[in-house]
């Protein structure tokens, strides 16, 4: 391992540091800590980061968001403070990839790609916005769109799943957790769900992330509805505060559920612990396509029997170590659910073979390895030539 004064530096360019996209980054950064030193640089896009980057051990620096003309200043600070002899851009976004670009022609420095997200599809109800908005909003769909017709001129491109490698003709890194944190022997699970007023008799649901339409979680409800059982519950953490589409359903709801808002992310391998199942119920559509959950490869990482759908790279990952049920089907993932329940051996072997393959493909030491020799290479070529 080189002495610290002597490693190269990376530097990863978030989009918004307020964002649940930001965990990306951080991961990589952690990957790679242990080879380059690392600077996370990014705009604030929210009302205050993410709250795992008070967890980093490398430099963080956050900038204003805002929006043109005023976003121009960021824009100039960020090329300022770029300290890296690369660039890992996340996301095919003006306040990441745009900045990288713009680095690139100013110092060149090489400036790689990292995409987990269809930004296109993500950006597109933008599109029904007066024209003075759009141009105004450095992360909405014009700019998106303008960088978007650049994505060849990246030195690498690196992608979150196979799905996006073929789109984009990038390498496969899918993104990985830290074993060391999300171990399951690690935690007292049963002092922790008295803890929080989980029964011993009760099943708890985990659903860790944000509720919205494209992943399911309205499926889950009905699914939890056909059950109809007070002793299965539905535990519920959000990235910072639910959102208004996610506070409507638990309205609406009649299960029992349990939302735990504003935790830090290094609550979650705590909070993960208590669960007994952990359902992802991904919808098909151009927002899921490609997407490899985050709660998935949590819910792997410790050990839980996980209920799915066969979207994207999520069989390739899960194999056998999962329930598959059909795409917007409420009675199969209850079916799931409750054979789970039926079956408490056979989920715990399911739950050890989540965490094998979770450790063998999606630890940060696997990343690593896919990132650290195509890096190494990309910092003895000049920038425009792919890797």
């Amino acid at each position: 391992m080189p002495d610290k004064h002597d490693k190269k530096c990376v530097t990863i360019i978030s989009g918004n540091l307020a964002g649940g996209g930001v965990l990306a980054c951080a991961g990589l950064g952690r990957a790679l800590q242990s080879h380059y030193s690392v600077q996370l640089i990014g705009s604030l896009f929210g009302a205050a980061p993410w709250s795992g980057l008070q967890d980093l051990d490398y430099e963080v620096d956050i900038l204003p968001g805002g929006q043109f003309p005023a976003y121009t200043r960021t824009i100039k600070k960020i090329l300022g403070r770029i300290k890296g002899d690369i660039v890992i851009a996340h996301q095919l976004r003006l306040p990441s990839f745009g900045i990288g670009l713009m680095n690139r022609v100013r110092k060149r420095i090489p400036c790689a790609l990292y995409i987990d997200d269809d930004d296109l599809a993500l950006t597109r109800p933008g599109r029904s916005n007066r024209l003075r908005d759009r141009l105004r909003t450095p992360n909405g769909d014009l700019y998106t769109r303008l960088v978007y017709r650049y994505r060849q001129r990246a030195d690498a491109i690196f992608c979150g799943s196979e799905y996006f490698s073929s789109r984009f003709a990038g390498i496969t890194v899918p993104f990985g957790r830290d074993a060391s944190l999300y171990d399951p022997q690690d935690f007292d699970r049963e002092a922790l769900r008295e803890k929080l007023g989980f029964g011993p008799s009760q099943t708890i649901v985990g659903f860790i992330g944000n509720p919205r339409p494209h992943v399911g979680f309205e499926d889950l409800v009905a699914a939890l509805e056909i059950i109809n059982d007070e002793h299965c519950r539905l535990l519920v953490v959000p990235v910072g505060k639910a959102s208004d589409f996610a506070n409507d359903l638990f309205r609406k709801m009649s299960v029992p559920v349990q939302v735990l808002e504003d935790r830090l992310n290094s609550d979650i391998p705590s909070l993960l612990s208590v669960s007994d199942i952990v359902v992802v119920p991904q919808r098909s559509g151009d927002v899921s396509l490609g997407q490899l959950p985050a709660r998935l490869v949590e819910g792997m990482a410790m050990a839980k029997p996980i209920v799915t759908t066969k979207i994207a790279d999520i069989p390739d990952l899960l194999g056998d170590a999962g329930i598959y049920v059909p795409d917007r089907d409420p009675s199969a993932i209850a079916a799931a659910i409750q054979h789970i329940r039926d079956h408490p051996d056979e989920a715990a072997s399911m739950g050890k073979r989540a965490r094998r393959i979770f450790l063998k493909k999606l630890s940060l030491e696997a990343m690593a390895e896919k990132l650290l020799p195509e890096l190494d290479m990309l910092l003895k070529r000049a920038p425009g030539k792919r890797i």
